[in-house]
C-alpha cells in the first residue's frame, strides 16, 4: 500500500515537472495558434509601408500586396500539407517514432511506473526517455496541426480585413476625387454663370451703342450751328444752340443707357504696366525682380494694392457707366460749347457719364447731375462744378487744377436755377466720391456734402474745405500742403499716413478745425525717410511745388481708433 503511494506520488512529480518544462507550448497548442503571430507579422508587415508611403501607395499597389499575401498563403497550405505527408518521417528524425498514438503513451508510462517500484533504476531510466518522447511527439503533433490551421485561417482573416480595408480606402480616393471633381464643375459652372452675365452685359452695351450715329449726326450739327454764329454771339454756350439741337441732346443722353463693357485696367500705375510688359522677357530676370520689389516696398508702404495687370486680357468694368453720355462730354468741349448750363436746365442727364476725353478745360457743369460719373485719369483745368450732384462720382488719378466743387450760396444761383428754400445753399453733393491719387491744385471745396468722400493717396495743394460736411472722410496716405479745414467737424475724418509738409500741421489742424471736433493728441507726426518718400504713389506731384515750399516731410500715424470703442 505504501508502495503504491509512492508510485503515485512520483508519477505526480514527473507530470508536475512535464507540465513545468513544456508550459510554453501551450501557446503554441491554444484553439488561436497562429493567428496572433500571423496577424502582428502582417501588421508590421504592412503597417510600415502605409506609415512610410501612405495609403495612397497600398491603394496603387493592392495588386502586389495581395499577390504576395495570396502567395504566402500558398506556401503556408502547401508547407502543411508535406509536412502531413511526410509526418512518419519527420518523426522518425526527431522522436525515433515513426507514429503516436494516445494509447501508445500508457505502454512507456506503465513501464516507468513498474521499473520505479522494482527499483530498477536504469531501465526505469530508459522507459521514461520514451515516454518523454512520445509526449514532446504527441505535442509537437498538436502544436504543428494548430500552427498550420491557425495561419491558413489567420492568412484568409487578414486577406478579407485587408481586401475591405483595400476597398474602404479606394471607396475615399474615389470619394475626394469626386470631390475635385465636383469642385471643377462648380468653378465651371461659376464660370460659365461669369460669362454668361458677361454675354448678357455685353448684348446690352451693343444695344447701347446702337446711338452711337445719332450722337456723331448731333456732334456734326453743334459744329455746324457754331460754326454760322456771328463773331459777337457767344458761341461758348449751350443757350447758343437752336432748341431743336437741344432737345436732341437732351433725348440722346436720356437714351443713352449705362452698362459694363469689357476694358483694360485704365488705373494700373507707370510701374505696374512695365512689369506688365516685361512679364516674358526672361532674359531680364534681375530688372524684373527689381520691379516686384519696388511694387512690393511701395504696397507695404503706402497700402496700395499692386494691380494684376496683364497686356492680353480685359474684364468688364466694376460698375455700370455709360461712355456715350461721356462722348457728348468731349463733343461740347471740343466744339467750343463750354457752358451748358442751359442744357442742365433743360434736362440733361450725364449719371454714369464715363468721360475718357484727356483734357477738360474752362467748362461749366454747374448744377449738373453727374452721379457716378467718371473722370478718372481726366485732366480738369478751372472745371465748374458747383452746386452738382457727383454722388459716388470718380475722379481717380485725374488732375484737377482750379477745380471749382464749392456749394452756391443761394442769392449767387444763376437763372434759371432756383435756390435751396431748405437750406442757405445749393450743395454740392460729393458722398462717396472717389479722389483715389488724384492730383489736386488750388481747388475750392467750400461747404460741400462730401460724406464718405475718399481722398487716399491724393497730393492736395493750396485747397480749402472751409465748411464742407466731411463725416467719413479719408485722407488716409494723401500729401497734404496748405490746405485749409476752417470750420470742418474732423471728429471723423481720418488722417492715418498722411504727408504733410508742414511740422506744426497738427496745431493749425486743431485751431482750424470746429470747437472740440479734433484732438491732436490721436496723432502722432513723425520724420518721414526721403527714401520712403520716394516709393508714394504720387510723389511726381511734389516736383510742382516751388522749392522753397517745400520742407522736411511728417507723416501722420493715428495712435488710436477714430471713434471710442463702446460695449454693445
Amino acid at each position: 500500500m505504501a508502495q503504491g503511494a509512492r508510485v503515485s506520488e512520483t508519477q505526480a512529480e514527473v507530470k508536475a515537472a512535464d507540465s513545468g518544462r513544456w508550459r510554453w507550448t501551450s501557446f503554441f497548442t491554444g484553439a488561436a495558434v497562429g493567428l496572433p503571430i500571423l496577424v502582428f507579422v502582417l501588421g508590421v508587415m504592412t503597417g510600415f509601408p502605409i506609415a512610410i508611403f501612405g495609403f495612397d501607395f497600398l491603394i496603387e499597389n493592392a495588386a502586389v500586396a495581395f499577390a504576395v499575401l495570396f502567395g504566402l498563403l500558398f506556401l503556408v497550405t502547401i508547407a502543411g500539407v508535406v509536412i502531413i505527408a511526410l509526418r512518419r518521417q519527420i518523426w522518425q528524425r526527431l522522436f525515433r517514432y515513426g507514429e503516436v498514438e494516445l494509447h501508445r503513451i500508457g505502454e512507456p508510462l506503465g513501464d516507468v511506473v513498474r521499473l520505479t517500484s522494482e527499483r530498477r533504476i536504469a531501465e526505469a531510466t530508459v522507459a521514461a526517455s520514451d515516454l518523454a518522447r512520445f509526449v514532446m511527439a504527441r505535442y509537437a503533433w498538436i502544436a504543428t496541426c494548430c500552427w498550420i490551421i491557425g495561419a491558413v485561417t489567420g492568412f484568409v482573416a487578414v486577406i478579407a480585413a485587408l481586401a475591405g480595408s483595400a476597398l474602404l480606402f479606394q471607396q475615399n480616393q474615389l470619394l475626394r476625387t469626386q470631390g475635385d471633381l465636383m469642385r471643377q464643375q462648380t468653378e465651371r459652372l461659376t464660370e460659365q454663370t461669369r460669362m454668361l452675365e458677361a454675354q448678357i452685359q455685353l448684348g446690352e452695351a451693343q444695344r447701347a451703342t446702337s446711338i452711337v450715329p445719332e450722337i456723331l449726326s448731333i456732334g456734326s450739327d453743334i459744329a455746324a450751328e457754331t460754326g454760322k454764329l456771328p463773331v459777337l454771339t457767344p458761341a461758348g454756350t449751350a443757350a447758343s444752340l437752336s432748341p431743336r439741337l437741344r432737345g436732341r441732346i437732351i433725348a440722346a443722353t436720356a437714351a443713352a443707357r449705362p452698362y459694363r463693357y469689357l476694358r483694360y485696367e485704365l488705373d494700373a500705375s507707370d510701374d505696374e504696366i512695365v512689369a506688365a510688359t516685361l512679364a516674358g522677357r526672361e532674359d531680364l530676370a534681375g530688372l524684373r525682380r527689381k520691379l516686384g520689389a519696388a511694387l512690393e516696398a511701395r504696397q507695404a508702404q503706402w497700402d496700395v494694392a499692386v494691380s494684376t495687370l496683364t497686356m492680353d486680357s480685359a474684364a468688364l468694368a466694376d460698375r455700370i457707366v455709360s461712355p456715350e453720355r461721356g462722348q457728348i462730354l468731349a463733343m461740347l468741349h471740343s466744339a467750343g460749347v463750354l457752358d451748358i448750363d442751359q442744357l442742365t436746365a433743360d434736362g440733361a442727364d450725364f449719371s454714369f457719364a464715363e468721360v475718357r476725353a484727356p483734357v477738360l478745360s474752362n467748362m461749366s457743369l454747374r448744377l449738373g447731375y453727374l452721379p457716378f460719373a467718371d473722370f478718372s485719369r481726366v485732366v480738369l483745368n478751372d472745371v465748374d462744378f458747383r452746386g452738382g450732384r457727383l454722388v459716388e462720382a470718380r475722379f481717380r488719378k485725374a488732375r484737377i487744377v482750379g477745380g471749382r466743387f464749392a456749394s452756391i450760396p443761394n442769392g449767387e444761383v444763376p437763372a434759371p436755377f432756383s435756390p435751396n428754400l431748405a437750406g442757405t445753399h445749393v450743395f454740392t453733393r460729393l458722398v462717396g466720391t472717389d479722389f483715389g491719387l488724384a492730383k489736386l491744385f488750388e481747388c475750392d471745396f467750400g461747404s460741400v456734402l462730401a460724406i464718405g468722400a475718399r481722398f487716399e493717396g491724393a497730393a492736395i495743394f493750396v485747397s480749402s474745405f472751409t465748411g464742407a460736411s466731411l463725416d467719413g472722410a479719408s485722407f488716409r496716405n494723401a500729401i497734404l500742403f496748405a490746405v485749409g479745414f476752417q470750420g470742418v467737424d474732423l471728429s471723423t475724418v481720418d488722417f492715418d499716413g498722411a504727408v504733410v509738409l508742414q511740422p506744426d500741421f497738427l496745431d493749425l489742424l486743431q485751431a482750424q478745425a470746429a470747437p472740440g471736433s479734433f484732438d491732436r493728441g490721436k496723432y502722432a507726426l513723425e520724420p518721414l525717410a526721403e527714401d520712403a518718400l520716394a516709393t508714394h504713389p504720387n510723389i511726381d506731384a511734389l516736383a510742382e511745388l516751388p522749392p522753397e515750399t517745400r520742407s522736411a516731410p511728417f507723416r501722420l500715424r493715428r495712435l488710436g481708433p477714430i471713434e471710442p470703442v463702446t460695449a454693445e
